[in-house]
C-alpha cells in the first residue's frame, strides 16, 4: 500500500489514469467525434502512452520496496531504469516492428484478396 500511495500521489499516473482513459473512451463514445479517423487515430496514440506509462509505474513500483523489507532499508527506495534497460525496450518495439513487416511482407497479411 506504501507503493500504491507514492505512485498515486504522482502527477504522471494520474495524467494516466484520467486522460489517458478518459479521452479515448470519450472520443470512441460521442457519436459525433467517432467519426473522424484523425481522432480515432488520437485516441489510440493516447492509449498506447498510456498503457506504456502504465507499464513503466508497474515496473517501478516493484523495484521501490526491498526484497526483505525492514531488514536493511526502511521507506521507499529510489529507483529508475539505467540506459541499457530502455536500450533493450528500444529493441524490443523495434523487433516487434521487424515481424510485423515481415509478416505483411511474406505472408500476405495486407492482401485484400479472399
Amino acid at each position: 500500500m506504501q507503493v500504491w500511495q507514492h505512485l498515486w500521489s504522482r502527477p504522471a499516473l494520474q495524467a494516466e489514469v484520467w486522460l489517458g482513459i478518459g479521452v479515448p473512451l470519450a472520443i470512441t463514445v460521442l457519436p459525433g467525434l467517432r467519426k473522424s479517423l484523425g481522432l480515432q487515430l488520437v485516441a489510440a496514440v493516447i492509449a498506447v502512452v498510456a498503457l506504456f506509462v502504465a507499464r513503466y509505474h508497474f515496473v517501478v513500483g516493484g523495484q521501490l520496496v526491498a526484497l526483505f523489507k525492514g531488514s536493511w532499508a526502511h521507506g521507499l527506495l529510489s529507483y529508475s531504469p539505467s540506459l541499457t534497460e530502455w536500450a533493450v525496450l528500444a529493441t524490443a518495439v523495434f523487433l516487434a516492428n521487424v515481424v510485423n513487416a515481415a509478416g505483411e511482407k511474406f505472408l500476405g497479411l495486407g492482401d485484400r484478396r479472399a
